[in-house]
């Protein structure tokens, strides 16, 4: 995954949330191939209780480019919930 997709994902976020999503990186550390970072998310829409949770995101890199993410969110189901509203 490049940098482009990673916008393209980060940018479905900011439509959805009218430009109200942030995420910030509290920390990061690697090991290797692995890169884990500790994120604080928040976004609100309309209709909706506000977004606002703590995760782990963990990137596995391969010649210098994202090959698989894994984002864990304290709660997925509100996540979902939140995101998938229509």
């Amino acid at each position: 995954m490049g940098p482009d997709a990673i916008v393209a994902h980060l940018g479905r976020f900011f439509a959805l949330s009218n430009g109200t999503f942030t995420l910030e990186t509290e920390s990061a550390t690697e090991s290797g191939n692995l890169v884990s970072t500790t994120v604080r998310f928040t976004a609100k829409r309309e209709g909706l209780p506000d977004l606002d949770q703590h995760g782990v995101d963990v990137f596995r890199v391969d010649a210098d480019k994202i090959a698989e993410i894994w984002l864990i969110g304290e709660d997925q189901a509100v996540e979902d919930a939140f995101w998938s509203a229509a």
